[in-house]
């Protein structure tokens, strides 16, 4: 059980999630970490959009696991990863 706040998406706090329609290719010091067709855009409120990538699409082995973790009430729990030595480079909701 737990007492964290769970809201919804609304007018107030619009989220919405489209295919990106375009290849998303990442890079961390040159290297190609992750290259899709898949991507999604996600739009939270007034925030930037965010590219959400499916992990299948990352470089295997560039990804460690970080202890860093992230509650969203709109979202939820999300964990951290490092990638290719940069510290909680992405997030993923699972």
């Amino acid at each position: 059980m737990t007492d964290r706040l769970v809201l919804e998406p609304g007018p107030e706090h619009p989220i919405t999630i489209t295919p990106t329609g375009r290849r998303v290719t990442v890079r961390v010091d040159g290297a190609v970490v992750a290259d899709t067709d898949d991507a999604l855009t996600l739009q939270e409120s007034s925030y930037p959009a965010v590219q959400y990538l499916p992990l299948a699409d990352v470089v295997p082995g560039v990804l460690t696991r970080s202890d860093t973790s992230t509650y969203c009430p709109y979202k939820g729990e999300a964990g951290y990863y490092d990638v290719a030595g940069v510290p909680d480079a992405i997030w993923t909701y699972e």
